[in-house]
C-alpha cells in the first residue's frame, strides 16, 4: 500500500511509514489514490486552458514539448527547432487577448521591436510570428529560477537579501533597462520576469505589456490575482512607460530587502525588518519615491534611479550602525541635484561602476549607470540554513 502523507510504498499491514513516520491505517492507499485522482483532474483542467498542446508544431518549425511556465498572458513551452539542433522556449500568447486584426498587427509590430533588443541581461528573442490564431515568441531557453521563486524560498527561511546581495541584481536590471528604454519600456517589471542563472541574470517578456490592449492586459492580471505588481497608472489602463519601470524597480528593491512583496500601504523596509521606528533603512527614501502613485513624482529615468541607489549604498553604514544609518538618510535628503536627474541620451558616455568596497560587510559601492556593458552574475542564492542573524 501507499503512505497517505508521502506516497511511499509501505508493507501491507505496516503501522508506520518507514520514510516519513506517519501512522498508517486501512485508508492510507485509498486516501492517496483519491489525492492522485484529484491532482490528475486539476492538471487536466489546467491543460484545457492552454493556448497550445505538447506536440503541436508552431510556424512549421518548432515542436512543442512540456509546459515550462504559465502566466496571465499565455504559456511557455520547451521546444525543439526542426531546422537547427537547438532547444528553445516558445511563448504562445492567449488568443483571447488579441481579438481583431488590428490587435494582432499592433502586437506583431511591438514584439518585433522587442526582438531587436540585444543585451547580456535581456533574454534573446529569435523570432515572432503568427500560427493560425496564435501569436508566438521564440527565445533562448533558460535553465534557472525566477527571482520570484528565490524570494519565496528565502521568505520561507526568513532570509531577506542584504544590500550586498541585492546590489548586483539591481545593477544588472538597471543596465538592461537603460539599454531597452532607447527602444521601448518593459511595463511589467516584476520578480516573475527576472530569471537567475548560474552565470547571468536575464529579463524576460519585453514588449508584452505594450503589445496587449490595455483593458485586456489589466483584466488578465486581475484574473490571475497579479494586479498588485503593476504600476498604478497601468492598472488604470494607461500604456506602459519608463516611469512604470521605475515603479517596478522600487518594488523590486523593497521585495529583496524587506523579504515581502511591495504593496500600497506596506511598512517601510526598516519596519518590515523589525527595526525601531526612528531607525530608517538607507534605501527607504529611494523606494518611497520610486513607487510614488503619481508617475511625475518618481525618478525621471533609470539613470536617476541608479544614481540615487548608488549614493545611498556608497554611504551606507555597516550593519548594526543605527546612528550612521540615520545620518545616511538625512544626507540623501540633502543631496544636491537629487530632484533634477540627468537625461538619458543614445550617445551618453559610459560611466563605469565603482569597484566594490574591501571593507567586510559593506555593499558594492555603486550601481552601474550605463546600459550597454554588463558582465558577471548576480549573487542571488536560494536560502541557506541557518538564516543570517541581522539583515542590514
Amino acid at each position: 500500500m501507499l503512505c497517505h502523507r508521502c506516497g511511499s510504498e509501505v508493507q501491507d499491514g505496516a503501522k508506520t511509514c518507514d520514510n516519513c513516520g506517519a501512522a498508517l491505517g486501512r485508508r492510507s492507499f485509498s486516501r492517496t489514490l483519491t489525492a492522485f485522482r484529484a491532482l490528475e483532474e486539476r492538471s487536466k483542467s489546467a491543460d484545457d486552458d492552454l493556448p497550445a498542446r505538447p506536440g503541436d508544431i508552431i510556424g512549421q518549425r518548432f515542436v512543442l514539448d512540456d509546459v515550462i511556465g504559465r502566466g496571465p498572458l499565455g504559456a511557455v513551452f520547451a521546444a525543439r527547432d526542426r531546422t537547427n539542433p537547438v532547444d528553445v522556449a516558445v511563448r504562445i500568447i492567449d488568443p483571447t487577448l488579441l481579438t481583431t486584426q488590428s490587435d494582432v498587427d499592433h502586437a506583431l509590430t511591438v514584439l518585433e521591436r522587442a526582438r531587436r533588443l540585444a543585451h547580456d541581461n535581456i533574454v534573446r528573442v529569435y523570432e515572432v510570428g503568427r500560427d493560425l490564431d496564435r501569436l508566438y515568441i521564440v527565445s533562448e531557453r533558460l535553465e534557472g529560477l525566477t527571482l520570484a521563486k528565490v524570494l519565496d524560498l528565502r521568505r520561507d527561511k526568513q532570509q531577506p537579501f542584504s544590500v550586498a546581495e541585492a546590489t548586483p541584481i539591481i545593477e544588472r536590471i538597471t543596465t538592461a533597462l537603460l539599454h531597452a528604454h532607447r527602444h521601448l519600456p518593459h511595463g511589467d517589471l516584476s520578480p516573475e520576469n527576472v530569471q537567475l542563472l548560474p552565470t547571468a541574470l536575464k529579463l524576460t517578456d519585453f514588449g508584452l505589456a505594450a503589445a496587449i490592449p490595455g483593458e485586456r492586459f489589466v483584466a488578465a492580471h486581475r484574473a490571475a490575482d497579479q494586479l498588485g505588481r503593476l504600476a498604478p497608472e497601468l492598472r488604470d489602463g494607461e500604456p506602459p512607460s519608463a516611469r512604470a519601470d521605475i515603479y517596478g524597480l522600487g518594488a523590486l528593491v523593497y521585495a529583496l530587502l524587506a523579504g515581502r512583496p511591495h504593496a500600497p500601504g506596506a511598512p517601510n523596509i526598516a519596519a518590515a525588518l523589525g527595526r525601531i521606528e526612528d531607525d530608517p533603512h538607507p534605501l527607504d527614501r529611494l523606494v518611497a519615491r520610486a513607487t510614488a502613485s503619481d508617475p511625475a513624482d518618481r525618478y525621471e529615468n533609470v539613470e536617476a534611479f541608479a544614481d540615487a541607489y548608488a549614493t545611498a549604498i556608497d554611504t551606507a553604514p555597516p550593519p548594526g550602525d543605527h546612528e550612521a544609518t540615520r545620518r545616511v538618510s538625512a544626507a540623501a535628503a540633502r543631496r544636491p541635484g537629487a530632484d533634477h536627474p540627468s537625461e538619458i541620451t543614445d550617445d551618453a558616455p559610459t560611466r563605469e561602476a565603482l569597484p566594490a568596497s574591501d571593507e567586510p560587510g559593506r555593499a558594492p559601492s555603486a550601481v552601474a549607470r550605463s546600459g550597454d556593458h554588463a558582465s558577471g552574475a548576480p549573487t542571488a542564492r536560494p536560502p541557506s540554513s541557518p538564516p543570517p542573524s541581522s539583515p542590514p
